[in-house]
């Protein structure tokens, strides 16, 4: 039973966290406030994970469980890898761009051209 309210405890910050975020990015938000909710049941219902694991071909609630978290995690691991892409081709074009404005306001004036 220990186990139950600890898993419970930070499964329900998680929620709160995740329903503070909702503004900042609400699909990751809502997504999140599902996996939980999902969690939680599960968490005081572990034979309904068993029950649903068998209808898949999977042999325990437990395994599904994990198999899922493995894909979730794959594919949050995707998407930072594919913004962290982006982020550095953005520093990549503004650094350019910095370097161009840079040369030419050092360039001299030529003499004569002075007003």
């Amino acid at each position: 039973m220990t186990i139950k309210i600890l898993l419970s405890v930070g499964l329900f910050l998680i929620v709160a966290y995740a329903s503070t975020q909702r503004g900042k990015s609400p699909l990751v938000s809502v997504f999140t406030l599902f996996c939980a909710a999902a969690a939680i049941y599960f968490v005081w219902a572990p034979e309904s994970a068993n029950l649903i694991a068998h209808h898949l071909g999977v042999g325990r609630g437990a395994d599904l469980v994990f198999y899922c978290w493995g894909l979730i995690s794959f594919a949050v691991l995707l998407n930072l890898h594919f913004k962290m892409r982006k982020r550095d081709e953005q520093v990549t074009t503004l650094a350019r761009k910095l370097a161009i404005l840079d040369a030419e306001f050092q360039q001299p004036v030529p003499p004569g051209s002075r007003g």
